[in-house]
This record gives C-alpha cells, sequence and structure tokens, in this order.
C-alpha cells in the first residue's frame, strides 16, 4: 500500500472504511491525497477544519496514526532488507 501516490477518491475510500464519510466533501474540496495525509504540515489545526466533531476528530486521529505507522514500519522494513542484503558475506 503506498499511501503517498493515493489520490483524493481513495483517501475518500479510506474514510469510508473508518467510519468518517461525512467528511468526504471536504476532503475532495480541500484536495487531500495520500501525501497530504502522510505530511507533517497536515497537522492538528488543518484537521480541526476539515473535522469539527471533537468525537470524530479522535478517530480520524487514531486511524491517521495507523495509517502513518503502517507506512513507516514498511519503510523501515525495505532498508532492512536492504541493509541485509549489502553485507558481505
Amino acid at each position: 500500500m503506498d499511501v503517498s501516490s493515493w489520490n483524493t477518491d481513495q483517501v475518500v475510500q479510506w474514510l469510508n472504511q473508518n467510519g468518517l464519510s461525512m467528511y468526504f466533501d471536504d476532503f475532495e474540496s480541500n484536495k487531500i491525497d495520500g501525501t497530504t495525509l502522510l505530511s507533517e504540515d497536515f497537522t492538528e489545526v488543518e484537521q480541526k477544519e476539515l473535522i469539527p466533531c471533537i468525537r470524530d476528530r479522535v478517530i480520524f486521529k487514531k486511524v491517521l496514526r495507523e495509517l502513518r505507522n503502517s507506512v513507516n514500519h514498511k519503510r523501515t522494513s525495505i532498508y532492512e532488507d536492504f541493509a541485509m542484503n549489502d553485507l558481505p558475506e
């Protein structure tokens, strides 16, 4: 899953899978794509604008953290595999 290559439609599908479909329009109109989701610049301020309901924002933050962690874990695994392949025998 290469989240950084997701387009807005894929982000909207991800929102739907996580029970946040009521925010489709806001994410689409703001052109939130996978790169934006993963960006450190996509802060709580922006999240509050897109998701004003505190309960829903808590859910969003949790699933976003899980998504970012899964991406970071895959990157780490790839680098570890690459490093292991470069070891002299």
